[in-house]
């Protein structure tokens, strides 16, 4: 160790004017390792009392460290590997012991005040949870996501939504059944587009209470009749039965007696003119099918879809209960 004249300290190194405390470790040493054992006191306390300063700063593969100019308590950056990794243990999905795990968790304080636990925008990434259905009772429902993300209050009402999202999800150690979620959540689905100033504005998805398919074509009659054969990749992703059956939508473009379909199936459907009509006219159609249920290379279902309509769906989650600590640094 060497404490230098201008006050700065190096340990294995011979120390840099920039640094009040340069440490090199040796070999496959660990460069600082604290410790502790408390619910209150902590291993590491750091602070920066400037308003745009950087905590803790971490960078890795030779880059410089990365820091924004408003500042931040931690601030990490990486080349080719993971500016921030988070990671956290006991998230097996049949361990309902350990309900409530995250591996990182995001809050946008409304006070400045973790004790009053007030927030406006919330973040948690990669966790597990239950929630009871109460008109159901038990067995609870069952969450695995890879984000939950909420704005606004709760006085103002929170917009609040999963992504990544297996839901409902058999208490095994693999999670299988449930319903895999892309995005699912208590507001609209929507998208941008611009307009003559090219200002954005807001397109919204239509939504049904059961899992759907769809698919547009057009066709034509040939002496009053045409057989459409369904995309394959679709038909195999549809469940087509007496309890599912096809829906079929015509628009005839063209002067006929009308048509009617008949033998659908997943292989097509047959559009055929009343009254034995012998017309040659073009048509537009549109097909609605329930979505089939997912399955892995061994036949099991791994989400359900195709028997769904309006299922309970999950509430909120409780978000993590935040305290904080002063220190009088000087």
């Amino acid at each position: 160790m060497r404490i230098l004249s201008g006050g700065t300290v190096a340990i294995n190194n011979t120390g840099s004017t920039s640094a009040q405390l340069q440490i090199t470790a040796a070999g496959t040493n660990d460069g600082v390792v604290p410790s502790n054992n408390d619910n209150i006191a902590n291993a590491v306390w750091a602070r920066n009392s400037h308003t745009t300063g950087t905590t803790i700063l971490g960078a890795v593969n030779g880059i410089n460290g990365v820091f924004p100019t408003k500042g931040s308590g931690v601030a990490g950056a990486g080349v080719n590997g993971h500016g921030i990794y988070g990671n956290t243990g006991n998230g097996a999905p049949d361990n309902a012991a350990h309900n409530g795990n995250s591996a990182g968790v995001f809050n946008l304080d409304t006070d400045n005040n973790a004790a009053t636990n007030n927030g406006s925008a919330y973040a948690s990434l990669a966790g597990k949870d239950e929630q009871v259905v109460a008109v159901l009772g038990a067995p609870s429902r069952r969450i695995l996501y890879g984000g939950y993300f909420t704005g606004g209050t709760t006085a103002a009402g929170i917009s609040y939504s999963y992504v990544g999202l297996k839901y409902n999800h058999n208490n095994d150690a693999t999670a299988t059944g449930g319903t895999n979620y892309k995005i699912v959540g208590n507001g609209t689905v929507s998208s941008l587009i611009p307009d003559e100033n090219n200002a954005p504005r807001i397109m919204f998805c239509p939504e049904a209470p059961e899992v759907l398919f769809e698919d547009y074509g057009t066709g034509k009659l040939a002496n009053g009749q045409s057989y459409i054969e369904l995309d394959k990749i679709v038909a195999n992703s549809l469940k087509i039965d007496s309890t599912h059956p096809l829906k079929v939508f015509i628009q005839l473009e063209g002067e006929c007696n009308g048509v009617y379909v008949t033998e659908k199936s997943k292989n097509g459907f047959l559009v055929k003119e009343l009254n034995n009509g012998k017309s040659n006219i073009d048509f537009s159609w549109h097909i609605v099918g329930n979505r089939a249920n997912s399955k892995d290379k061994d036949g099991n279902i791994t989400s359900y879809y195709e028997d769904l309509r309006l299922p309970y769906g999950p509430t909120e989650l409780k978000q993590s209960i935040a305290t904080s600590k002063k220190q009088d640094i000087k």
